[in-house]
């Protein structure tokens, strides 16, 4: 299944929509074409947050069927690496 970018009589809003709804479907091209912009942002905060930058493309996959509203896919992105990290640093701290 390949989605491509608008098309005619399609609205941007319109094809990430569809993205979304593929990717919630495990379509993983799909997810990776609604992070392309924010991919090196999310790795960057990753990695100075936890040290695991390898793991946020996997982390928002996991989470996609929990995204609500494309409007705020970058925030969502973020939001959902962040409490990983936490989540691991708190399971650390626990440990030693």
């Amino acid at each position: 299944m390949t989605l491509t970018t608008g098309g005619q009589g399609t609205s941007g809003a319109e094809w990430a929509s569809a993205q979304l709804v593929a990717a919630r479907d495990g379509h993983v091209e799909s997810l990776t074409a609604l992070v392309a912009n924010t991919r090196g942002h999310v790795l960057h905060f990753a990695h100075t947050l936890c040290a695991s930058p390898q793991e946020a493309l996997l982390i928002v996959f996991r989470n996609v069927g929990t995204f609500r509203s494309i409007t705020a896919l970058s925030s969502w992105m973020f939001r959902i690496v962040r409490n990983e990290c936490l989540r691991r640093l708190r399971r650390t701290r626990r440990r030693s």
